[in-house]
């Protein structure tokens, strides 16, 4: 078994999904022919400065392209509904505190606002991200906790 195939189970076990995988077309060639396990996962390949991306048998869902001229074209293989279902996220409803005291900002990485001690529960009404892509839960109107402190909970 190989460390890719490894990775692909251990995901699955954990997650109960294939994961997806990020490939340009030489490693995919290189990987031919493509075994069932891994035609299985979501594939995003990455190949620019081309008509339609070189990934066959292997269909890919999500097509990275930047032409050598500097033009983005990203792409995903499916309709907007898809795209919506794909892409949507399921929010916890509620979060409990796992640091001793946990700050709340009132941005993401903004201003302390306040803080909630240890355990405390905090119902959920959206996410936000961070200028260096960290995310937050909005707990509130202007309040947002670090979500690496926080569990989901039902």
């Amino acid at each position: 078994m190989s460390y890719l195939q490894v990775l692909v189970v251990q995901y699955k076990l954990a997650f109960g999904e294939n994961p997806q995988i990020y490939m340009n077309p030489a490693t995919i060639h290189y990987l031919k022919p493509i075994p069932a396990w891994l035609l299985a996962c979501i594939m995003w390949i990455a190949h620019w400065d081309v008509a339609v991306p070189d990934s066959e048998p292997w269909v890919w869902t999500f097509w990275q392209y930047k032409s050598y001229a500097g033009e983005d074209f990203n792409a995903f293989n499916g309709t907007d509904e898809e795209y919506q279902e794909y892409v949507s996220i399921i929010l916890p409803n509620k979060v409990i505190t796992t640091a001793g005291s946990l700050y709340i900002r009132k941005t993401p990485a903004g201003i302390i606002v306040g803080y909630v001690p240890y355990h405390t529960i905090l119902g959920v009404i959206g996410e936000a991200y961070d200028t260096t892509g960290y995310k937050w839960w909005k707990v509130g109107d202007q309040s947002y906790v670090g979500s690496s402190w926080c569990e989901g909970i039902e």
